[in-house]
């Protein structure tokens, strides 16, 4: 795994200087049925409406495990542009992202095991759609968001990869004010920018230590 640029306290020194605070309200992820659900969701998480965030976390994972197999791309709504093309730019590739951590959190929360291997798939489809998947700091700052959070969950080293990648982006990508784009974006990525920071180092807290290899020191021949 290459090393990354940054790490979570730089995260948190960016996020910080954004021009405007991180908005404590989840953000939205655009029109359409995924979109929608991940909006609601998160807010249902964060007032503890176990039974909408189940509700929410149900569509997410059946638009991930049903996909229709005639379409070239991944499949977030029923409407006409609700389809994110691989190797292309301009494809909404946030909302499968968003939704990857948003199932993450769920799983976290109330420890449905479909939810985490629905967050793991999301995950997994991103990261294979290809470079373009890094060209915005909207879809570098979700994908990112969702390696954190399952790396927090799950400890595996390919997640923090995701992490520490979209991170690295998002911080080459902010502008002399501390602004990504206008107000709105913003505010979302500084606000994943923190949650990244947090869940990479929270997992920091449960990993035990790393002994150095050979056999420091014993007896033997």
């Amino acid at each position: 795994m290459a090393k990354p640029i940054t790490e979570p306290p730089e995260w948190r020194r960016r996020a910080r200087r954004a021009p405007s605070p991180p908005t404590p309200l989840p953000p939205r992820w655009g029109r359409g049925r995924m979109a929608d659900a991940v909006t609601v969701g998160l807010a249902a998480l964060d007032s503890d409406d176990d039974a909408g965030a189940r509700a929410a976390a149900e569509v997410c994972r059946t638009m991930a495990w049903d996909q229709p197999d005639d379409v070239p791309g991944l499949r977030i709504g029923d409407g006409e542009g609700d389809l994110v093309l691989a190797h292309r730019p301009g494809q909404r590739f946030d909302v499968p992202a968003a939704a990857a951590a948003f199932l993450a959190r769920v799983f976290e929360s109330l420890g449905d095991e479909a939810d985490l291997d629905a967050a793991i798939e999301l995950h997994d489809t991103v990261v294979a759609m290809g470079e373009p998947v890094w060209d915005t700091a909207r879809g570098a700052v979700a994908i990112g968001w969702a390696g954190a959070v399952l790396h927090e969950i799950t400890g595996e080293e390919a997640f923090l990869a995701t992490a520490e990648r979209g991170a690295d982006v998002v911080c080459e990508m902010q502008a002399a004010d501390g602004s990504w784009g206008d107000a709105d974006e913003t505010a979302l990525v500084a606000r994943l920018l923190e949650e990244m920071a947090d869940s990479v180092e929270a997992r920091v807290g449960v990993d035990p230590p790393v002994e150095p290899e050979g056999d420091g020191g014993g007896e033997g021949g």
